[in-house]
């Protein structure tokens, strides 16, 4: 409510899915208000009827109070790429109707977590925060439109540009008002809306179209995908992290949208500016952590200093691929 907002500060309640693999294993956890204990207990049960629930310890606890004197960490925020009414691969793309074909969309990443050695941590975390998506949706049913060809596709120009047109039309004009005689303004023949052109639409055009229709179909999420990675500092390799960006790499498709690193939060040298790097990058990769202990979403107003954490807007059923219960096909 517009009070509960802008005078008490509330923002909606969120959950955390995250995955967390260490030396001993691979371990999935809900992290949700106290009053949501009985729905998540209610969604896991009657999906799954074997199985069991367990309140527990938060497992960050497990590095929190050990010296990070020599650890190294990477990590980073993940965002759409393109519009956010595009959606990403999710588990229906990956599914064959001949069951041996069916592949888990988390087996590489749950793979790599299997993997891990003494000392090492692979977490990740997708925060989900309800959303009511008016004007995105908007967005979505005006590019079927454009696809359809009903609408002509806008034109995005800079504020500038926008007010250097609107002077150049005025000077244009001004000869005429200033010898038009004023009862004549107004009486111009109005032009009757041109209807639009059948336009033939390729295949592709086609499976973007339907894309978007399933995306704006099901039920909206604010998102975060945050990924972090700990490790000795003398025996951090990169190729957890190839691992990573790979497992990730394939819940993408080029021809609708994919998922990338946040350059505001993405833990490399390059993406901190060109003075103090070494320096710049420890405070960020202590800000991501703080960030995924604390399952930090986008705030109202943000603190000088904090990692400029940007949500994108996933459905269930994307956000149903990058969390889920392991399947029977992950060993």
């Amino acid at each position: 409510k517009p009070k509960e907002r802008w005078i008490e500060g509330a923002v909606e309640k969120w959950m955390s899915l995250e995955i967390a693999g260490f030396e001993d294993g691979v371990r999935f956890y809900i992290r949700a208000p106290k009053k949501a204990e009985e729905l998540v207990h209610s969604a896991l049960t009657s999906h799954y009827p074997g199985a069991e629930v367990f309140e527990v310890e938060d497992y960050v606890n497990r590095i929190k109070d050990k010296p990070f004197a020599n650890k190294d960490i990477w990590g980073s925020d993940f965002k759409l790429q393109r519009e956010p009414y595009l959606p990403i691969r999710t588990y229906v793309h990956f599914e064959d109707p001949q069951e041996e074909n069916r592949v888990d969309p988390l087996a590489t990443l749950v793979d790599t977590m299997s993997r891990l050695e003494k000392n090492e941590a692979l977490w990740v975390q997708v925060l989900i925060r309800p959303t009511g998506y008016v004007e995105r949706r908007e967005e979505g049913e005006r590019a079927i439109k454009e696809i359809m060809g009903e609408l002509k596709k806008e034109e995005k120009s800079s504020p500038v540009t926008a007010v250097l047109k609107d002077f150049g039309q005025m000077a244009v004009a001004m000869p005429t008002a200033l010898s038009q005689i004023p009862e004549s303004y107004g009486t111009a023949e109005v032009k009757k809306e041109e209807r639009p052109a059948f336009k033939f639409r390729d295949p592709g055009e086609d499976l973007k179209m339907k894309a978007i229709n399933t995306k704006l179909s099901k039920v909206p999420f604010e998102t975060i995908l945050r990924v972090v990675y700990i490790d000795d500092r003398e025996e951090f390799t990169s190729k957890r992290v190839s691992n990573v960006l790979g497992a990730i790499r394939q819940f993408g498709d080029p021809s609708l949208n994919v998922l990338v690193p946040n350059g505001k939060t993405f833990t490399t040298k390059s993406l901190v500016g060109a003075f103090n790097r070494d320096k710049k990058l420890a405070k960020r990769k202590r800000l991501l952590l703080i960030n995924y202990i604390n399952r930090e979403m986008p705030r109202p107003v943000r603190a000088m200093g904090d990692l400029k954490i940007e949500a994108c807007i996933l459905n269930a059923e994307e956000i149903a691929t990058l969390f889920h219960m392991p399947t029977d096909l992950i060993e």
